[in-house]
């Protein structure tokens, strides 16, 4: 929803900076944009849980060591799982542990699958989570343990997530806070989104306003939730302020829903625009 110009030879650069970034995936956030954000390419295409890497060997070291300590302790491992990889959090906490269950499963290709654990009470509430969890959408729900090759050290093979539950929350109500879109032709827009959950669908109307009070629009926004993700687009134009030369992008994007502050964020991306990220705040009404 942010504007690009009509005519971008009065904004030079901005066409070949948006081939660039598009390449590049122009997500600036720890997480891994998904694939497609809803219904950004004309479906509901994201990765799923079963796509993912979930075999440990695949992560990075940081995260093989912060899943392996967090097991030790026996607490519930919490991660960003966003697109098509994993992240442990491990300034996230959430309440429970895991018990030892019988192995059903005794190898994981040349591995040899010795012992199981799983989540007690999955899933977790987003609301129970305690410390730095902005980006938490996933727990660790069971992990399979047993040694990768002759002689080596048990440890963490494979990894089942759940996400995490909103439990009854409702998106139900006004957010507000801000659109930015760094290298746009405005890096900040006040945003207001005022929505209307049913079921896990979300619809509504979101409106940006430029910071010099030049420019607004408002846009019909559709969205479904996964877990505590928010993923959604804006469907089309409904009403608008803005110049001849500049036009409102339609933005495809998901944002993480956090309860315990009751705000939303997360990275959005639109044909032909420079990316950005939305903030925003419940209302109180």
């Amino acid at each position: 929803m942010t504007p690009p110009s009509r005519a971008f030879a009065s904004l030079a650069g901005v066409a070949s900076a948006w081939l660039l970034t598009s390449t590049l995936g122009c997500v600036p956030m720890r997480g891994t944009m998904p694939a497609s954000t809803w219904p950004l390419d004309g479906e509901a295409k994201i990765c799923t849980t079963a796509e993912r890497e979930l075999e440990v060997a695949q992560w990075s070291s940081r995260d093989r060591v912060a899943l392996e300590a967090g097991l030790a302790r026996n607490q519930p491992v919490v991660v960003s799982a966003l697109g098509c990889e994993v992240e442990v959090l491990p300034r996230c906490q959430a309440p429970g542990g895991y018990d030892e269950v019988p192995v059903t499963t005794t190898r994981l290709g040349s591995a040899r699958i010795v012992a199981r654990r799983d989540l007690v009470d999955a899933p977790l509430r987003a609301a129970s989570l305690h410390g730095d969890c902005a980006l938490a959408t996933h727990v660790v729900s069971g992990v399979d343990v047993g040694r990768p090759a002759r002689d080596e050290e048990i440890r963490p093979l494979r990894v089942d997530l759940t996400p995490l539950s909103l439990d009854g929350y409702d998106l139900t109500g006004t957010w507000s806070g801000v659109v930015r879109q760094p290298d746009g032709p405005y890096e900040i827009y006040d945003a207001k989104l005022s929505l209307t959950q049913r079921g896990s669908r979300i619809s509504g109307v979101s409106r940006l306003d430029s910071i010099d009070g030049e420019h607004w629009g408002e846009m019909h926004f559709e969205g479904h939730l996964e877990g505590n993700v928010l993923y959604y687009s804006d469907a089309r134009l409904i009403a608008e302020q803005i110049h001849p030369l500049l036009e409102w992008c339609y933005r495809g994007g998901f944002a993480i829903v956090d309860p315990r502050h009751q705000t939303m964020l997360g990275p959005w991306r639109a044909g032909f625009c420079m990316p950005g990220t939305m903030e925003l705040s419940r209302r109180a009404d």
